[in-house]
């Protein structure tokens, strides 16, 4: 996703193998992603000793750009809405 500077802001999924929520929520990005125009990148964290650490526990997160995130069992409406309240931010700076 590019703001009007041009500037790439980020949604990132991180997740690991075999994680039913984490399928879940990727194929929720996916399908919001095609209808809203966005993409987003996808972590494993099982690559990364620090990202393990830090999200071992609340698989699947979704990483905002803004610093804000979604993480556990989410919802199809909780996502869209976040998605729909960064991408309404990114679009006014």
């Amino acid at each position: 996703m590019r703001t009007r500077s041009g500037k790439e802001k980020e949604i990132v999924l991180y997740t690991k193998p075999n994680c039913p929520l984490c399928l879940e929520v990727e194929e929720l990005l996916e399908d919001i992603g095609e209808r809203l125009g966005f993409s987003f990148s996808k972590v494993n964290i099982l690559e990364n000793s620090h990202i393990y650490e830090k999200y071992k526990d609340q698989i699947p997160v979704v990483e905002f750009g803004d610093g804000q995130s979604l993480f556990g069992k989410i919802s199809r409406k909780e996502l869209t809405q976040k998605i729909y309240a960064f991408i309404g931010e990114r679009q006014k700076g």
